[in-house]
């Protein structure tokens, strides 16, 4: 009997609602309405009530449109039924009721549709929030390439304030140039150890503080350091120089850890532009983060002895609808094996519980 193969559209239209039910599986992504740019000039507009707006709807709701492509397989004899990466029905039936969605009844039809109408709003929330707002951002930044330059500077600054904490092994040197651009020696001049700490505290700050103006985190200045009336570069930065550090910074502030002119601070940038420079994954950064949140829904609504292998590969295909599974042999939709799926998302599990 000849199989053959089709695309089907699954279209998901709707506004979520971010309930008390969705909330503990999501938590929306933190964005400061109130210093945020409008780009909104009449004379009219009240920027102040605008943000005041887009912050209530961020907190309340998010407008969604996404386009699914599933894999179905049609027999000659008209029996018809979707690929095992793309059959979240089936595996959902089998989760909540430890049997195929051809034999429940209606009222088990209406609690499958209801739990399903839940695990696509939530992986639509992270797919909004987190995904679209920063991971495929991160994922767009390491192609640009300019990871190297965004890592120097911050190194920079970061060396700087090791230096200050330091003092008894750094020196400040100035040197004068001719006009050939050769040292002249006998004007070199070492700053002594009276202004030494003076020089190192106020070089820290003229680079810390310029970092802020620039990132527009000028909230982070403590009184004291806004007192300094440090002056402010107008250069122009390179855009996509600035996109790469940009990110990082929000990456911390996301893990609670916000600017500060200290070596610690500086360090956890460094390093995240360092990871970012070598094996940082955004995409599996973001599973990471969805695939727990998706795991702890099932289980608070599944049979009491459901088969986990079911469970696993409901998340495999919740990931695969979105487009979230890593481009990889194994994990391919034909000729990747059912064992390295499963194994996938026991992976992801666990990571979340370290």
């Amino acid at each position: 009997m000849e199989k053959t193969t089709h695309i089907v559209k699954m279209i998901i239209d709707d506004r979520i609602y971010i309930t008390d039910l969705i909330r503990k599986y999501f938590t929306p992504v933190h964005i400061d309405f109130d210093n945020a740019k409008t780009g909104k000039a009449a004379s009219w507009f009240d920027p102040a009530e605008y943000n005041k707006q887009r912050k209530e709807q961020h907190e309340t709701y998010r407008d969604v449109e996404y386009e699914i492509d599933l894999i179905e397989f049609r027999e000659e004899n008209g029996e018809r039924y979707y690929h095992p990466d793309y059959d979240f029905q089936e595996y959902s039936s089998r989760v909540l009721f430890k049997k195929s969605m051809d034999i429940l009844s209606v009222e088990e039809k209406k609690e499958l549709d209801d739990f399903i109408g839940i695990l696509l709003d939530v992986i639509s929330l992270y797919t909004e929030d987190y995904w679209n707002l920063i991971y495929s951002q991160e994922q767009e930044a390491i192609l640009y390439q300019n990871l190297t330059d965004a890592y120097d500077e911050i190194k920079d600054i970061l060396n700087v304030l090791k230096m200050r904490e330091d003092l008894s092994n750094s020196e400040f040197v100035l040197r004068h140039r001719d006009e050939y651009g050769s040292v002249i020696t006998d004007e070199t001049t070492q700053v002594n150890e009276d202004y030494k700490r003076s020089m190192f505290d106020y070089y820290a700050q003229l680079k810390y503080q310029n970092f802020l103006h620039r990132f527009q985190l000028t909230k982070y200045l403590i009184p004291e350091e806004a007192n300094l009336n440090i002056p402010i570069s107008k250069s122009k930065t390179d855009p996509n120089l600035d996109k790469e550090i940009e990110m990082a910074i929000y990456a911390l502030h996301l893990k609670g850890t916000d600017p500060s002119c200290t070596v610690d601070y500086f360090h956890k940038l460094n390093d995240k532009l360092a990871d970012h420079h070598g094996k940082y994954n955004p995409l599996y950064e973001f599973n990471k983060l969805v695939v727990p949140a998706m795991n702890e829904l099932i289980e608070d609504h599944a049979h009491e002895k459901y088969k986990k292998k079911d469970k696993h590969m409901l998340l495999f295909s919740m990931l695969r609808l979105f487009r979230f599974v890593p481009n990889k042999p194994n994990l391919d939709i034909f000729k990747g094996s059912e064992d390295a799926k499963e194994d996938f998302i026991k992976q992801l599990i666990r990571k979340d519980k370290k």
